[in-house]
């Protein structure tokens, strides 16, 4: 049933110029186990793209002190745990604010798009 539907989805996704071999790209659904299994292995890139833009969003937008604590924020390195490290750079993951800040970058390149659509 999961490899048809992928097989199903990939059909859908490329349309009918793609020549599928429908067991192949069926069953890719199973070739991502870390991604599916791995202590929350997908939230780690959604919550890191969102730590990304809060600090990117400082910066673009010119607030005092926003380079400088990006700076700290990257001198750290591994020293100190993640979120301890964001906080100090004025992004706190603890808080709906930067997964909001990603939404709304998000909701500028739909808008984008959607302009170019006809």
């Amino acid at each position: 049933m999961l490899n048809n539907l992928m097989a199903d989805l990939f059909a859908e996704g490329y349309g009918e110029d793609l020549a599928m071999d429908r067991a192949r790209t069926g069953i890719t659904w199973a070739q991502f186990s870390t991604h599916l299994y791995s202590n929350f292995y997908v939230y780690q890139y959604a919550t890191g793209i969102a730590g990304a833009h809060a600090l990117a969003d400082g910066i673009l937008a010119g607030k005092q002190g926003a380079v400088a604590r990006y700076i700290e924020f990257l001198s750290a390195g591994g020293s100190l745990d993640p979120l301890d490290a964001l906080q100090r750079a004025g992004v706190d993951l603890r808080s709906p604010a930067p997964v909001e800040t990603a939404f709304g970058v998000l909701a500028e390149y739909v808008e984008k798009l959607e302009k170019l659509l006809p």
